[in-house]
């Protein structure tokens, strides 16, 4: 975790969770064909991922589903650049996926209805959104973004970060963290020169009296 200049580590921090983390994931509608057709009719697909869009083009064949997802896999790592825009292909033995990099409702996927080999893939079309972690930071309500769970203002906990990757949800989880040396260094430096009660403030005052 991240500790912010408010957190209080004296004691544990207690972390439950009542909602994980999710990917945008986009599921296969109906199960492939025994063999899938590419052709000049059904080989161009547009996504728009995270609000960026991108056009890819299938190569003509015959493919098993398994073959089909490789295929597809290439497509995608060769037309997309982006990191964080990266895209997994999954394969259940009869249907696909599309799984995104990035996890929360910033991370997006959208198969364009208009995409010709959207009939070949069998791909959900519309718009996938992934999903924020929510939960509590020692009982009080903490904001989820991704994977990050922020303790709210006005407790111990105030500032804390806390990376929550379980795949599933955490249930009283005890928390101990402390602050580094340069953190520490950092507060006492900012009290020494607080303009109202620090060292500094004090010795300027006792110079100016």
């Amino acid at each position: 975790g991240t500790l912010g200049p408010k957190t209080v580590t004296s004691s544990p921090f207690i972390i439950t969770t009542t909602q994980v983390a999710r990917q945008a994931l986009v599921s296969g509608s109906a199960d492939l064909a025994a063999t899938t057709v590419i052709d000049s009719s059904n080989r161009d697909l547009s996504l728009t991922i995270n609000g960026r869009p991108y056009q890819m083009t299938l190569a003509a064949g015959s493919y098993s589903g398994a073959d089909l997802a490789k295929h597809l896999q290439a497509v995608l790592d060769q037309k997309i650049t982006t990191g964080a825009d990266r895209l997994t292909v999954g394969f259940d033995g009869t249907r696909l996926s599309l799984t995104g990099q990035g996890y929360g409702l910033s991370s997006t996927i959208q198969v364009t209805g208009s995409s010709t080999a959207n009939a070949a893939l069998r791909l959900n079309n519309g718009m996938a959104y992934g999903q924020d972690v929510a939960g509590t930071i020692n009982g009080i309500e903490a904001s989820g973004t991704g994977q990050v769970l922020t303790a709210a203002a006005g407790n111990a906990a105030e500032g804390l970060r806390v990376s929550v990757t379980s795949s599933s949800l955490v249930t009283g989880a005890s928390l101990t963290v402390s602050k580094g040396i340069a953190q520490l260094a950092s507060e006492r430096v900012k009290q020494m020169t607080d303009g109202s009660k620090g060292t500094m403030a004090n010795a300027q005052a006792a110079l100016d009296g």
